[in-house]
């Protein structure tokens, strides 16, 4: 019999990484009640470590506690043979738990980011990411999110066994597109969106930048940030120092479902990204992208087959594609904002990448992500059982 164990590092809060195990529960959940999930750190896991409000503290205090976190899991959990760890704490509990508790279970290890890109830019953590490294290594099986990220990553972990599968998510897919046929030259103001944590890498800077230099040229628009985090209060004062109170509007953590319905088009700022979860639930809702291009997530969403496979991108100026518009790596606020005018400026651009993102979303497909899950669960059991 399968007892199933999905492990998240936080509440569905806390980031897309978490909000993706949740979903992913659920929807095995509704295949085989023989599944449960653990929480670590959150007001419902293991361990309530949200009183720390200094993040520098918490995530030394969360490393130190991760031995006592593993004891906690062994005698709250259901004993499960079988592990689906969602990132790297998780990873680590889920590999000691087989290693000294249940030599059988079979763990898959879940990446939601790019771990070789986080090792190169956290030099200072080369404990930590030689124990997540060691850990998957240990794992039966790593399941990536994305095929970009499994590309990147297989060599440098060296491990032989492992795939990708898409996030599974509460979108809009296959429903209707709300944003094709859309007159933006018409519309007195254009709205732009950014749903996600507001934490240094996603880079919010770059937007306020942008928005800025896109109402210099004449274009009235808004920009809705849906999301919270410890940038907070540094991205409230720069709206201010830079007289954008009316402009650009701070909507806190919630359902973002209403926001991706009234507003124009997306935007993506981040510096490293797995596969952007939100850029996955606005293509469901037709909406068209303003993107940076981080190492993993927006080319493989925005570029048909032939861009991609011809690397359309520039590493100077914006490049228009199938999904909208992708900025270069390096981007400025006057990049991001030129890419933004080049987006709303082309009605017959803006249709084409609402129509292809909202096709693009079938391949997201709840039941075709989850079939894609227990056909994996089935096949490692069989595997370890010889």
């Amino acid at each position: 019999m399968i007892r199933l164990n999905i492990i998240s590092e936080g509440d569905k809060d806390t980031g897309g990484a978490a909000k993706c195990a949740y979903s992913l529960f659920y929807a095995i959940k509704n295949k085989t009640n023989r599944s449960q999930l653990t929480i670590i750190y959150g007001k419902d896991g293991l361990l309530n470590l949200n009183f720390i409000k200094w993040i520098p503290l918490k995530k030394i205090i969360e490393l130190l506690l991760l031995p006592l976190s593993l004891c906690m899991f062994y005698f709250k959990s259901n004993k499960p043979n079988v592990i689906i760890a969602s990132h790297f704490k998780s990873i680590i509990i889920a590999v000691f738990y087989k290693l000294i508790f249940n030599r059988n279970c079979v763990v898959i290890g879940w990446l939601h980011t790019n771990f070789l890109e986080y090792c190169a830019q956290n030099p200072h953590r080369i404990v930590f990411c030689s124990l997540v490294k060691f850990s998957m290594r240990k794992c039966n099986h790593l399941c990536f999110i994305c095929k970009q990220q499994a590309s990147i990553n297989q060599n440098f972990i060296k491990s032989e066994s492992c795939q990708y599968i898409y996030n599974i998510f509460e979108g809009n897919t296959g429903i209707k597109n709300y944003h094709y046929g859309k007159k933006l030259l018409e519309k007195k103001k254009v709205k732009a969106l950014y749903v996600g944590r507001l934490s240094e890498e996603k880079q919010i800077p770059l937007l306020i930048g942008a928005i800025y230099h896109t109402i210099n040229k004449g274009l009235d628009i808004e920009l809705y940030i849906v999301g919270d985090g410890p940038e907070y209060p540094t991205i409230a004062r720069l709206i201010k120092e830079n007289g954008l109170e009316k402009n650009i509007f701070m909507n806190g953590f919630c359902k973002p479902s209403n926001y991706y319905k009234s507003c124009d088009f997306i935007v993506l700022s981040s510096r490293i990204e797995g596969f952007p979860l939100v850029l996955q639930e606005a293509a469901s809702y037709g909406m068209p992208i303003v993107s940076v291009d981080c190492s993993t997530g927006p080319r493989e969403i925005m570029l048909d087959e032939q861009e991609y496979l011809i690397g359309a991108i520039n590493d100077s100026v914006p490049v228009v594609c199938s999904g909208g518009v992708i900025v270069p790596a390096q981007a400025d606020g006057i990049l991001i904002s030129s890419a933004i005018e080049t987006l709303v400026s082309d009605q017959s651009h803006y249709n084409n990448a609402s129509n292809y993102l909202f096709k693009k979303s079938d391949d997201y497909s709840k039941d075709k992500l989850i079939k894609q899950w227990l056909s994996l669960i089935e096949l490692l059991i069989l595997n370890n059982s010889k």
